[in-house]
């Protein structure tokens, strides 16, 4: 096709979907109706639909015509035409209506134009002529010779290709640049065909990248791309948005399942929604396009989302559109045929609520449409009772989270939300004949008194996730409507999870952290409520020993429960209300300098001294507090196994799972007497740590540290543990004597220095009542580079233990 250069640039400045083939391109009528809008701007596009069907280029031109005749303007387009059109009959047709337009728009004319024929189906060759040795890829004097324009591309159509080339050398050169601002992966460059656009393969490129630099490489991707030069290409050619939001979508994906951060979704969205905000203030409806073309069309299908998260999916159409119910009920269907490609073992209820789900934290987070979709989503939840039981809980999340949106709605749907607790708490679920034909019925009594009874006797069926789960809804929803029938049942279940002896151990502790969220302001009645019974805390506290050895979900729970002590000090008297049956005001101050990590040494009154208990029969050892004797005296008095026991397990599962510092040492030492079983839990835990690392490395060390490897190894002693591997307590015992015999600890003080050798004789006292342990440590002292140590205490040392061989 040999047009003139006018004809070019003005097609060029409207700024319309490049033309490459002519007849395929102008067959359905969509192009000239844009073209017309462009001209007539009252010219309206919304009936028209870029289909290559023949039915819907018939109502197109239809039309069309019928526009034209309503705006009275002149042109040659008949009825007759359009038929021509349509059958393919005449080409010639479609460029005269074209040339025609022109006229119309430049009040200029065109002298000819010729058709020329084959042109339109002519093979072109390849887009770029490359001249490339295989073997000699890594060159660098290899060239591309790289033609202006394709052979035989058509005139009309090298605009396009231009504006083409542009945006996908400028994402190039950012992707490269991305790599290469990162010296240490600069090499990573080569992995890529010098014979492609790099920014093509880039996302497969993130894959092969160290997990420390996927972050910073696309966030350097996103600082690199120019908003400006994208959206021009974008307002020239929409349909590029495809390669443009596929490569950094895909590289988004790549690095949150590399690294697992959602942090670069936010960045990759908010970019995106950046460039399609700017877009939208030039032209609605190329934006419109690229949601229905692109986005819907194409993008949509290739993408996983179950990779790629659904609220910031939905976030950037939601620029595009408007929310409608027509949107609504689209992307829901769109969005569920798309998990359903990737999630074919979750069944379609549960991934409809995970799409629901992602509505309302979209609406939460940008205040938008929240009564809307709040509506919108509930009623696929009204009748969860009928689904199966984990969907039970996504229909009560999702009624729970539409409630938070529009706190009213929590009265209108009251009855529909505790009808699905009541199946899932108690053991008579209601049969399908009273929630259907009685509903009415019920709901209208519902409101005025709580008619559903429950039992909570199905509790012991509900594992620990979903008993928490329910809990945190309730008081949730408590929170925000402030309903009395939620604060009732809360009140209930909470109880009921305290007070049930048959239930497990995690489900009491649910009941406690909950009740202490209640009550924290009134100590008082926690007092009254759980000192009466404590025959309960023992037989929960036998529970809760034999679970905590080999249950991951238990071991987790207490975990958040001493992290939620520690950073919420005024429940402390709760706690020990709770665990204690009393109110431990010695444990409660102690715990309170020992969790603000506050210096011991200023209270410093007596030496420590290594203690031992008597209790029940057994015999327990307890280094002496830094603190006042007064006090000290007081904590002695009340260190009984009921309650220390009850505690001490806490402590030891939450802190041992920490770094060793002087603060967790302190911890385990004044918080707990350490008896047999517990000390060997803590010596599975930390005992490589502890009897190996921390010995030996001066920014380790601590008195503390070494006050409780001793006391560990006093405990483990009675069990007999440390003869199962001689190699082991020798090095364990070296390590010792190195610390507190040994010249390079200069940091400690005379007096401090002679109180830990003080307790190291006792412990070695403790330890030569076993043969074996006494054979190695007469070994270790035949064979001892004296120089290295070489003081009175050392002397002392070696004739209590082997002053008589």
């Amino acid at each position: 096709v040999k047009i003139t250069p006018q004809i070019q640039q003005w097609y060029d400045s409207l700024k319309l979907k490049p033309i490459n083939n002519f007849r395929h391109d102008l067959f359905s009528g969509f192009i000239i109706a844009q073209i017309y809008n462009k001209i007539y701007p009252n010219f309206e596009l919304r009936s028209f639909i870029n289909s290559t069907s023949v039915e819907l280029a018939i109502q197109n031109w239809e039309r069309i015509l019928q526009l034209q005749n309503k705006m009275d303007i002149q042109t040659s387009l008949t009825e007759q035409k359009i038929q021509k059109v349509v059958n393919n009959e005449d080409e010639k047709t479609l460029f005269d209506l074209f040339i025609e337009l022109f006229q119309l728009s430049s009040k200029q004319s065109v002298k000819e134009f010729n058709i020329q024929q084959n042109t339109l189906t002519k093979k072109y060759v390849p887009i770029q002529t490359i001249k490339l040795n295989i073997s000699a890829q890594k060159e660098p004097q290899i060239t591309k010779q790289i033609q202006q324009y394709p052979e035989g591309i058509p005139a009309f159509c090298r605009g396009s290709y231009v504006n083409s080339r542009k945006l996908i050398t400028h994402m190039s050169e950012a992707c490269q640049n991305a790599i290469s601002s990162i010296p240490d992966i600069r090499e990573f460059i080569e992995m890529i065909d010098p014979r492609t656009d790099f920014c093509f393969p880039f996302p497969q490129l993130i894959w092969k990248l160290p997990p420390q630099y996927c972050i910073p490489v696309c966030e350097k991707l996103l600082e690199n791309l120019q908003i400006e030069l994208i959206i021009d290409a974008l307002m020239f050619d929409f349909t590029q948005f495809y390669d443009f939001a596929k490569i950094i979508v895909h590289s988004a994906v790549a690095v949150n399942q590399i690294v697992s951060q959602t942090q670069i979704f936010d960045q990759t969205t908010d970019f995106l929604i950046k460039v399609l905000s700017q877009m939208k203030q030039k032209s609605e409806d190329v934006v419109y396009m690229i949601y229905t073309d692109v986005i819907i069309a194409k993008l949509l299908p290739e993408l996983p989302l179950i990779n790629f998260s659904l609220v910031h999916f939905f976030k950037i159409c939601l620029v595009c559109v408007n929310l409608t119910p027509a949107v609504f009920q689209q992307l829901i269907q769109l969005s569920l045929f798309n998990l359903k490609q990737n999630q074919k073992a979750v069944g379609e209820n549960r991934l409809r609520f995970e799409i629901l789900i992602a509505f309302t934290v979209l609406s939460q987070e940008s205040g938008k449409y929240k009564e809307q979709i709040a509506r919108s989503c509930i009623k696929y939840a009204l009748h969860g009772e009928l689904l199966r039981d984990q969907e039970k809980y996504a229909a009560l999340d999702l009624m729970a989270r539409c409630f938070c949106l529009n706190p009213n709605m929590f009265h209108e749907f009251e009855f529909q939300y505790f009808r699905i607790i009541n199946v899932l708490v108690n053991k008579l679920h209601l049969e399908e004949n009273i929630m259907h034909d009685f509903e009415q019925i019920l709901q209208i009594s519902f409101k005025n008194e709580l008619e559903l009874e429950f039992m909570f006797d199905n509790l012991q069926q509900l594992n620990y996730e979903q008993v928490l789960f329910i809990i945190k809804q309730l008081n949730k929803l408590e929170l925000a409507t402030g309903a009395h029938n939620l604060k009732l049942i809360s009140q209930q279940l909470e109880t009921k999870l305290i007070t049930d002896l048959e239930l497990p151990p995690c489900h009491f502790y649910i009941g406690i952290t909950a009740t202490l969220r209640r009550q924290a302001n009134n100590i008082d009645t926690l007092s009254k409520q759980f000192s009466n019974n404590p025959v309960k805390h023992m037989e929960h506290l036998k529970q809760f020993n034999e679970a905590m050895q080999n249950n991951e979900q238990l071991n987790l729970l207490l975990e958040n429960i001493i992290t939620f002590l520690k950073s919420n000090l005024d429940y402390l008297p709760s706690v020990f209300c709770l665990l204690g049956g009393q109110n431990l005001q010695t444990d409660i101050i102690l715990s309170y300098y020992a969790q603000n990590s506050i210096d011991m040494n200023q209270f410093l009154n007596k030496p420590n001294n290594m203690v031992s208990i008597e209790n029940e029969g057994e015999t327990y050892y307890k280094l002496k507090s830094e603190l006042p004797a007064k006090m000290y005296e007081n904590i002695l008095t009340i260190f009984n196994k009921q309650n220390l026991e009850k505690i001490t397990p806490l402590l030891i599962i939450y802190l041992s799972s920490l770094d060793l510092d002087i603060s967790v040492c302190n911890l385990l030492i004044q918080f707990s007497v350490i008896n047999n079983s517990q000390a060997q839990y803590l010596y599975a835990l930390i005992g490589e740590e502890l009897f190996s690392l921390t010995l030996s490395e001066n920014r380790l060390f601590s008195e503390s540290i070494i006050d409780l490897v001793m006391l560990i190894l006093v405990q483990m002693n009675q069990q007999k543990q440390l003869l199962d591997n001689n190699d082991d307590i020798r090095t364990t015992l070296q390590a010792l004597l190195d610390c507190c015999f040994g010249y390079q600890r200069k940091e400690l003080d005379h007096e401090k220095k002679h109180n830990l050798q003080d307790n190291c004789i006792k412990l070695m006292n403790q330890l030569k009542q076993d043969v074996g342990i006494r054979v190695i440590l007469v070994d270790m002292f035949e064979k001892m580079d004296y120089e290295t140590y070489g003081n009175d205490h050392l002397e002392k040392l070696i004739s209590e233990i082997a002053g008589d061989v």
